[in-house]
């Protein structure tokens, strides 16, 4: 009897030391079997804009390496550096010339615990990016050097057919100026591709910030419908309808609800679009609609004259016309018009272009300019941008 004892309390040794092996031998294989990830993009920004003694030139390269490991057990790690430094002009963090958003800065952009065990479904733990339809609320930031990210718990499961559900829980944002912001903010996003040319997306967004920016919390509740579809050979019509409503919340100290809309056509012929738009951002002389986790430089013109939006609010009557005539080269070109929506202030105009080059899957170069002509907000403000990139 005691033979048989010690040769079961053997097996079982013998099976946990193996179990620990393999284990172990998982987990390398994991760290062994992953993917490292590079992106680096120079770019040369030139503004000049009226109230400053000099223009601002900025030469910068921001270079991002990173390393995603394989999976083990439906777990996957991420782990990402971001590095901006100036070279050979810097005159751009100077009190004579105007802002430039792009500071010298080493950060852990992306630090995260991916587990995908559970069908049609991810989860995220950790430093990640968080991008929410098409930015407008919740976004990266991606044209800035430093790009923004959260200290967030997030999941996204498609899991039901046709239908994508995500949920964030947001304790920190990572600004693009290294800056934390810390909140206490949810975000509940719920789509549903109805018919072949009807997305309708539905969400809730609860933002609390702490002591440094109460009054940016906010909820808002907003209902987005997008489609597109051919009517003819060569020729395809697009839309988007968006509603929100946004009061104050939390510790915010002041007392509103305000809307939010958008409303864009677009047509395309021969792969040339043509879009025409209507955004409003509700004021009332005192507070107005507020997107501060969105992609702010790609919203309202990209001289970045509304990253804040006016106490009389916005309304931004936008066209614009886009397409690849030669291969792998991309061309916008965009012309705002701006007013108050509350009173009958104009704040002036704004023309965007844009080109970019894609030479190969892993390099590209580009050009952009912008010119914001003032009325009765902000300044005459030019911007003109050279870059290039290169990832693997």
């Amino acid at each position: 009897m005691k033979s048989r004892v010690k040769l079961s309390a053997g097996i079982v040794a013998l099976s946990f030391f193996a179990s620990s092996v393999q284990a172990q031998n998982d987990f390398l294989d994991a760290i062994g079997s992953g993917k490292v990830n590079l992106d680096v993009r120079y770019r040369f920004e030139l503004v000049d804009q009226d109230g400053f003694d000099k223009e601002a030139e900025a030469s910068t390269v921001r270079t991002r390496l990173g390393y995603r490991t394989g999976g083990v057990h439906g777990l996957v790690g991420h782990i990402e550096f971001s590095d901006t430094r100036a070279v050979k002009f810097d005159n751009y963090q100077d009190a004579d010339t105007p802002v430039v958003a792009d500071p010298e800065v080493t950060e852990l952009n992306r630090a995260y615990l991916e587990y995908g065990g559970l069908t049609d479904t991810v989860a995220k733990l950790g430093r990640q990016r968080v991008i929410l339809d098409n930015h407008r609320w919740v976004g990266n930031v991606g044209w800035r050097q430093q790009e923004q990210t959260f200290d967030a718990a997030t999941v996204v499961t498609e899991a039901l057919p046709g239908l994508v559900a995500t949920y964030g829980y947001l304790w920190q944002r990572n600004m693009i100026t290294g800056a934390r912001q810390d909140q206490d903010s949810h975000l509940l996003n719920v789509s549903y591709d109805a018919l072949p040319w009807l997305k309708a997306t539905g969400y809730g967004y609860w933002l609390d910030f702490e002591e440094d920016a109460p009054g940016l919390s906010s909820e808002t509740f907003g209902l987005r419908l997008t489609g597109a579809g051919a009517i003819s050979a060569g020729m395809a019509l697009g839309y988007v309808l968006e509603y929100a409503r946004q009061s104050d919340a939390a510790d915010n100290p002041s007392d509103y609800d305000l809307d939010y809309g958008l409303a864009e056509l677009s047509l395309t012929v021969a792969g040339v679009k043509l879009l025409g738009a209507y955004e409003l951002l509700e004021g009332d002389g005192t507070n107005a609609v507020q997107t501060p986790l969105a992609t702010l430089h790609g919203k309202n013109g990209w001289a970045d004259q509304f990253l804040r939006i006016p106490a009389d609010g916005l309304v931004d009557r936008y066209v614009s016309v886009s397409g690849s005539p030669l291969e792998r080269v991309n061309l916008a070109l965009v012309y705002h018009d701006y007013e108050a929506d509350n009173g009958s202030s104009s704040y002036g105009s704004e023309i965007d272009f844009v080109a970019n080059w894609k030479l190969t899957p892993q390099f590209s170069v580009g050009a952009k300019y912008a010119d914001y002509d003032a009325d009765e907000h902000s300044v005459d403000t030019q911007k003109a941008w050279l870059y290039m990139a290169y990832s693997l």
